[in-house]
């Protein structure tokens, strides 16, 4: 085989190779398309789980406010009984005023307390009694004259008319209180309705003043329920949209990720079938030496090799050196920059062997345009990548925009694309 055919195939499987790590590319944006859905719905959910866990604080927070509501709508309610209690009074109180009406008789008994009630309506009996004897010896003196004044005065006598006297006095005495009782008796039992009146306003006025200080204590709790509320009812309001968008985002989700399966699975195929195409079509060099080829093109290029021989023994001279890797990215910087300036010239030299290839891949191609016309709105990102893989004439784009990387790196994304495990977590 001529050293220009043997040049010409190694650049013909090092397209094949760049084609195979373009989809090796569309394999890694699927893979991440379908870890970024996960990750998606993962966030979705746990967003989702945080709200529904803020629901349930927010529910038990309510209840907490409530609860600790119950002991002061408890004393507000005793208040308010308290209240209700003094106002069915205050309708009493003409009945009670009545009532206590005749413990007016006695003078100043509301106005002190019992012993100098006692002390003061003894004393006035006294004074009302030595009252009614001067009256008696008065009135007697002037009907029966001056003997009955002196009957008075005298000593034996005297005792026996104290004695009267007082019983007179105290006589006269609750005698003019009654008669004083029953001129003032309206007077008196509007007073004590007053007074009563009064007396309940005060304890009313006093409680409905702790009423409102609980009242002030229970709008802070309604006021905090409130807050709870409007924030627990968006929080409903967003696990219902939640609920309701979940099933069309899933579908959509799984739509795409078999979308993604499905391209995984063609590239991984095409790029078996395109490895199985290169080692059966182009035996200048085996498997095993395809990381090599970029070294053996510069050693052809250089005149370094005449024959594939020479060449692999100069690789694995290089080998052995240990300089195997250096000499290998020194061979692929000088084959990038040769594929840059001279891709004309390249691509009409390997436009038969190109030829070759896309027939291989065309009708898998064609199979692949079909799928991109019934799954074409599933997604942009996978839409592109099915519009890629079902171009015909990718080959020779592949080629130019795999240059830059050597074989040896070509090769691994060949082994990692042929090896990939297409797994779909719903």
């Amino acid at each position: 085989m001529e050293k220009q055919e043997i040049i010409s195939e190694l650049y013909s499987i090092r397209a094949g190779l760049s084609l195979i790590s373009e989809n090796a590319d569309i394999i890694n944006q699927s893979e991440e398309k379908i870890i970024s859905l996960k990750d998606q719905e993962k966030e979705s959910y746990n967003s989702y789980q945080t709200d529904k866990n803020r629901l349930s604080y927010m529910t038990n927070q309510i209840k907490e406010e409530e609860k600790g509501k119950y002991p002061l709508l408890a004393e507000r309610r005793k208040f308010e009984e308290y209240i209700a209690t003094e106002k069915t009074a205050m309708k009493d109180a003409g009945e009670k005023a009545e009532s206590k009406a005749w413990s007016r008789l006695v003078p100043f008994l509301s106005r002190y307390d019992t012993i100098p009630t006692i002390i003061t309506n003894v004393f006035l009996m006294a004074v009302s009694g030595f009252v009614f004897v001067i009256l008696c010896g008065i009135l007697g003196n002037i009907i029966f004259g001056d003997d009955s004044w002196s009957a008075i005065m005298d000593e034996q006598t005297m005792n026996r008319v104290i004695v009267f006297s007082l019983i007179g006095g105290m006589i006269a005495y609750w005698l003019i209180c009654l008669i004083v009782f029953l001129c003032k008796k309206k007077k008196i039992i509007q007073d004590i309705s007053d007074e009563i009146i009064k007396d309940h306003t005060t304890k009313i006025n006093r409680w409905q003043i702790e009423i409102d200080k609980i009242d002030l204590e229970i709008e802070k709790y309604d006021k905090k329920i409130h807050e709870l509320s409007v924030q627990k009812s968006r929080l409903e309001v967003s696990q219902q949209a939640y609920t309701s968008r979940a099933n069309i985002v899933i579908s959509s989700n799984n739509a795409s990720r078999e979308l993604c399966k499905t391209v995984i699975d063609h590239c991984v195929k095409e790029n078996i079938r395109i490895r199985d195409f290169l080692t059966n079509n182009y035996n200048v060099l085996t498997v095993a030496d395809w990381p090599n080829i970029d070294l053996i093109i510069f050693y052809f290029n250089t005149g370094r090799a005449d024959t594939m021989k020479e060449a692999l023994q100069l690789v694995d001279e290089q080998r052995r050196n240990g300089a195997i890797v250096h000499a290998i990215n020194s061979a692929s910087r000088e084959i990038s920059g040769t594929i840059q300036r001279n891709f004309n010239n390249l691509s009409s030299m390997l436009s038969s062997h190109f030829s070759r290839i896309n027939m291989q891949i065309e009708d898998m191609s064609f199979r692949v345009d079909k799928l991109g016309n019934e799954m074409r709105g599933a997604t942009e990102l996978l839409g592109g990548q099915i519009s890629k893989l079902a171009e015909v004439n990718r080959l020779q784009t592949a080629f130019m925009r795999k240059a830059a990387k050597s074989t040896a790196e070509l090769v691994e994304d060949m082994d990692r694309s042929i090896d990939v495990k297409v797994t779909v977590n719903y």
